[in-house]
């Protein structure tokens, strides 16, 4: 099972915990004035450093959430009446507010900055104890570069004045030219902004025309209506020619005004264009950024273990995004390492087999229309695809009845399996306990592909398929199920419509034949496992009827597989600006980012990820074919999803839950807290509650306490999600009422699905 990458919703939880830290601040300040207030003030603080921890540690930022956790157990202890409120109570609260806001800044910045929590736990302790303290004065530190893993350093915070590394990193510098020549852009786009102005005042002056045109047919009708002499004709002559003359100028007012609106907006676009262009230009680098580290490598691991190795570095001028070639660093270096320890063979041995006593690594870049195409090739040994085959049978990846019916690519993506390690296969050499897994976990990151050719005794070579730049890319927007989807156009092959008597097969599969070939075609829906109720599925009740009209296929290609997918409708063909799923996130299966469009989010889908389930999928000889036609019967009526009801007053928390749960097939509806959950229970039909525990207006526990009295709702599965995890918070959670207990901090994807499917089995008996 994926699990969730939190930078997607980095902003958005940056953005929430300023919030709070701005209202504990208020809070503080109305603590020190309204002491007759004490205890109200108390309890909303601590509410909104629980919510900060638990979105906190949902997050995986450990600092934050245990320095809130820290600061929660001090606000219990003044609440309970063990110290009083006086000014360094007070003054050790701002300081941890200060501390908080540090850190969060961090984020900002992309630093991992870290502080020493058993500080704060000395300075509570001491003031807990009477003893009188010195609150430190705040200064804004930076942190130690973080290590290049999914979650903060832990490391203690460094003297002042040091240069952080990894902020460093993301510094580029470019030439004074290319900052002129876009601000020269910059100024083309607001002199077109003014023309654009110009253009509504030529609107205005259409509409007042107009106005005019419309008083001369008035005064035109009024004149028939009471004339009848013969003066008439004459006056209506007149009458009719000013309104021949108006509409001629207001006809000709149009045209130009259409023309020069036409002008301006391909200007518009040519120069937004262009800064684009230049934009990525500025980021892009040249793969030597990287290149450059590898002859030392290669020099000193050859000589360690009595290997003749010469390194060929070509298309070292290439230009690569400077963060796709930061991303790929660590894989080169690691595929780079295997060729040396693996690949290449002992001198003696290369010369018993007639090859040269001296191996040869070869490491290119290249671009390919919108792609980077980064390649580490030997001309060692080859890999052993039979060893490969043994390893996947032993770890039950793969079983003896399908093991000689699996394809050559098939068999290389075992290499890719976390724990697979060719030091096992070849030699002993470097069991360093990891293998080639963290190369495809980088280029996953980057939404790339890795395709693998080998020859025994000729040599392996790794491709690493990598799009220009991650900011913007070329998309193509699909409909299909009521939703708009975008698949980036460098894995379409080809799009076309297909009847359904144009279907042909292969074997049990729906088939359709492209370029003399005989490609699967699959519903893209059936692989989301979406439908029009659950795309839309504010509406549970609504159904779904397929019919059997024109279809359009696409042709999708990655890592040298090839499927068809059936959707709707194709929207159109733009460039689109990816927002990526970070680290809280780690992978969301078929998801690759998201985007924007016209004020709505987009899903971008992940092509490898699509084709493996798609292959998956057309495995099951049940599959129904993509052209069937039929209303929903009682038993799919009664299939439709599980709707759930996600409870809990952090935005952040409630979007990453709702994503794990859509994408599970789970139906889902939102509250912010107990009270706005009651009302949804009362509106909604819900199988199943995910409830936080500390929220305003209603906490967790008093609405599932509420719930479960009510005779209407008490067969309600309830599952609480808590940063609180003693034996009492646990015991307090299950008295209420709730079917289960999960812990933030050991919050586990498969954890919750699993969870989510017992209670659901034990509590309906229709899904």
């Amino acid at each position: 099972m994926a699990t969730i990458n939190r930078d997607f919703f980095i902003a958005q939880y940056r953005e929430e915990a300023n919030d709070h830290i701005q209202h504990i601040t208020r809070r503080l300040f109305q603590l020190e004035e309204q002491p007759g207030n004490q205890t109200q003030l108390l309890e909303e603080i601590f509410r909104i450093v629980h919510t900060l921890k638990g979105s906190s540690r949902m997050m995986g930022y450990t600092d934050i959430s245990d320095l809130a956790h820290k600061i929660e157990d001090f606000l219990v202890e003044i609440r309970d009446g063990h110290l009083d409120i006086y000014a360094e109570v007070t003054d050790l609260l701002f300081y941890c507010l200060d501390t908080l806001n540090y850190l969060v800044e961090g984020l900002a910045k992309h630093v991992n900055r870290t502080v020493d929590i058993e500080q704060f736990t000395k300075l509570f302790q001491d003031i807990l104890a009477g003893k009188s303290i010195e609150v430190p004065h705040f200064q804004t530190q930076l942190a130690e570069p973080a290590p290049a893993t999914d979650m903060p350093s832990t490391s203690p915070m460094p003297q002042q004045g040091r240069i952080d590394e990894t902020e460093e990193r993301h510094h580029i510098r470019v030439h004074t030219d290319e900052l002129d020549s876009i601000l020269n852009l910059v100024g083309e786009l607001i002199i077109n902004q003014y023309r654009c102005d110009g253009q509504q005042a030529a609107c205005a002056k259409i509409a007042h025309d107009l106005h005019e045109h419309q008083q001369i047919i008035t005064e035109l009708q009024d004149v028939v209506q009471q004339e009848k002499e013969t003066a008439l004709i004459a006056r209506l002559t007149h009458i009719i020619d000013r309104l021949d003359r108006s509409s001629a100028g207001i006809t000709l007012q149009a045209k130009h005004f259409l023309k020069k609106h036409r002008t301006d907006r391909q200007q518009m676009r040519l120069a937004i264009n262009h800064l684009q262009e230049h934009v990525i230009d500025i980021r892009m680098v040249p793969a030597s950024r990287i290149f450059h580290l590898f002859p030392r490598l290669v020099r000193m691991t050859a000589r360690r273990l009595d290997k003749k190795i010469e390194l060929r570095l070509q298309g070292e001028e290439t230009k690569i995004d400077s963060r796709i070639i930061e991303e790929m660093r660590d894989p080169l270096i690691h595929l780079l390492q295997n060729a040396i320890y693996h690949g290449i063979e002992a001198s003696d041995k290369r010369q018993s087999d007639g090859k040269n006593p001296t191996g040869t690594i070869i490491i290119s870049a290249r671009q390919e229309g919108s792609r980077i195409i980064l390649t580490v090739q030997d001309d060692g040994r080859g890999i052993d695809m039979a060893a490969i085959r043994d390893y996947a049978l032993k770890e039950g990846l793969l079983s003896h009845k399908n093991m000689h019916s699996v394809t050559e690519q098939e068999v290389f993506d075992y290499l890719f399996e976390p724990g697979f390690s060719t030091s096992d296969i070849v030699d002993d050499i470097a069991g360093r306990g990891f293998g080639l897994d963290i190369v495809r976990t980088h280029v996953d990151r980057v939404h790339g592909e890795i395709e693998v050719r080998s020859s025994p005794g000729k040599g392996a070579k790794f491709i690493l398929k990598l799009p220009l730049t991650l900011t913007i890319v070329d998309a193509l927007l699909v409909r299909d199920a009521d939703d708009v989807f975008a698949i980036p156009t460098m894995a379409v092959e080809k799009t076309f419509d297909l009847l359904p008597e144009e279907i042909e097969h292969l074997g049990t599969m729906p088939a359709v034949v492209v370029h003399d070939t005989l490609l699967p075609i699959v519903a893209l829906r059936h692989i989301l496992n979406i439908s029009s109720s659950q795309i839309k599925q504010r509406d549970p009740d609504q159904t779904f009827i397929q019919k059997p009209e024109r279809k359009t296929v696409i042709i999708l290609q990655a890592e040298d597989r090839r499927i068809g997918f059936l959707v709707d409708d194709l929207v159109e063909e733009r460039k689109i600006v990816i927002k990526h799923l970070g680290s809280c996130l780690k992978r969301v299966r078929n998801v690759a980012g998201a985007t924007t469009i016209r004020g709505d989010v987009v899903i971008i889908l992940s092509v490898r990820d699509l084709i493996r389930s798609a292959e998956a999928l057309l495995e099951d000889r049940s599959l129904t074919a993509p052209f069937v036609s039929h209303a929903p019967n009682e038993s799919e009526t009664r299939a439709m999803p599980p709707q759930i009801l996600l409870i809990d007053d952090s935005p952040n928390t409630r979007e990453v839950e709702r994503m794990i749960l859509e994408q599970a097939g789970y139906a889902v509806l939102m509250a912010e807290n107990g009270e706005q959950g009651l009302e949804m229970l009362q509106k909604h039909s819900i199988q199943l509650v995910i409830t936080d525990v500390e929220m305003p207006e209603m906490d967790g526990l008093t609405f599932t306490k509420t719930l479960k009295r009510d005779d209407t709702f008490r067969d309600i599965a309830v599952i609480i999600v808590s940063t609180r995890g003693s034996d009492a918070d646990r015991q307090a959670g299950l008295e209420a009422g709730a079917d289960a207990y999960i812990v933030k901090g050991e919050f586990d994807e498969k954890h919750l699905l699993n969870m989510i499917a017992s209670c659901l089995k034990r509590f309906t008996k229709n899904f």
